[in-house]
């Protein structure tokens, strides 16, 4: 199954418990500076710092970012990754509120989502958490909340939660070669010595859906380099990428080829075609 990340909640976690300060100056005042320098790696990332100083608590960080979506779609919170420094003990929970524009709610669950303890959570199967979640059309404030048990020890944790959605793009690789490819429109980059082709029109498959078939070929002498897969990623025309995957040629003679079919909902795309970092094959894609 293929996912778009739509969000992504980058999470801080420092945990101290049992420290004591001792000093035997007088002091009269004392400065306590914590400075947290965060560059923002990507758009779309929201930064949450909580620090833990009881074994047991809930944090709620309301309204923390919104989401749009332009169209039906299924949404999944996915931790993505756990990093931990020092000695930690935690069982961490969190629980997403979604609000339409019109006051429609949805609540998502997430139980155990880190743990390095015993937790405990039902074992039915939690929508929006362990499956896809249905959500209609409209944009949502999203809030959340954060609730453990079980801290001890001194260290940090940097947790990366992402919100994912289904990716309505697929692209299945179906044989080696097309029958006929008579009129079919060549990428811009194609040369004598590697091409891409793509049907000049495409053909409805669904209410909303659309496929196009895209030939790729690679002259590949024995004695050359043997290139055996191509990466293609599908853009919307700003350059923003919403699919990608990786494509292996099968060998036909002294060629590597493969016959793709693209399925996806109206709209432009731009499809390109890496045959390695330097040499990358695209046109556009307009479907009304």
């Amino acid at each position: 199954m293929e996912w778009i990340y739509i969000a992504l909640l980058v999470i801080f976690i420092g945990i101290v418990l049992g420290l004591v300060i001792a000093n035997e100056l007088n002091i009269l005042r004392l400065f306590d500076i914590g400075i947290n320098v965060y560059v923002p790696e990507a758009e779309g990332v929201i930064e949450i710092k909580l620090d833990i100083r009881n074994a047991s608590g809930s944090v709620l960080y309301p309204n923390i970012t919104s989401l749009y979506l332009d169209r039906d779609s299924r949404i999944q919170f996915k931790l993505l990754s756990a990093e931990v420094e020092g000695d930690v003990r935690i069982a961490l929970s969190g629980r997403a509120t979604l609000v339409g524009v019109n006051g429609d709610r949805y609540s998502v669950s997430m139980p155990c989502l880190y743990t390095n303890i015993e937790c405990f959570r039902i074992l039915t199967l939690i929508p929006g958490y362990d499956t896809p979640m249905p959500l209609p059309r409209d944009r949502y404030s999203v809030s959340l909340e954060l609730s453990w048990y079980g801290a001890s020890g001194v260290g940090k944790i940097r947790l990366k939660l992402g919100i994912v959605k289904e990716s309505d793009i697929v692209i299945t690789k179906i044989g080696t070669k097309p029958e006929n490819t008579t009129g079919w429109i060549t990428f811009e980059g194609s040369t004598r010595t590697y091409a891409a082709l793509i049907e000049p029109r495409a053909t409805r498959v669904g209410d909303n859906t659309y496929a196009v078939h895209v030939w790729i070929w690679i002259f590949t002498p024995m004695n050359n380099t043997d290139i055996q897969s191509v990466d293609i990623a599908i853009e919307d025309y700003s350059g923003r990428q919403l699919y990608s995957t990786m494509v292996n040629l099968d060998r036909v003679e002294i060629y590597r080829e493969a016959l793709v079919r693209i399925t996806l909902p109206q709209g432009r795309y731009v499809v390109k075609i890496a045959i390695n970092p330097d040499i990358v094959l695209q046109t556009k894609l307009s479907i009304e």
